[in-house]
């Protein structure tokens, strides 16, 4: 799973476009998306650290973080780790 942490800000409207693509190249990665504004007690913020926007973790099945990069986002940083 992919978390992205965002907000409608211009670092997060630029990365957009970058993760739709991503996406679209890596259909078995599912997608979770918290928007910063409006979902401020949703669970993942806490255990994973979201406090920067935009922020994008990587995890596995179990919930364990793989990856993390706040900032732009690198879809070559994230397939390092879909192998």
């Amino acid at each position: 799973q992919l978390l992205s942490f965002t907000q409608l800000r211009l670092g997060c409207t630029a990365s957009k476009f970058i993760v739709d693509e991503f996406k679209k190249e890596n259909p078995e990665v599912f997608f979770v998306s918290i928007n910063a504004s409006k979902q401020k007690d949703h669970p993942f913020i806490d255990k994973y650290k979201l406090f920067n926007t935009p922020t994008y973790v990587l995890i596995n099945n179990h919930g364990e973080k793989i990856a993390r990069r706040v900032g732009t986002f690198n879809s070559s940083y994230f397939k390092n780790f879909l192998t």
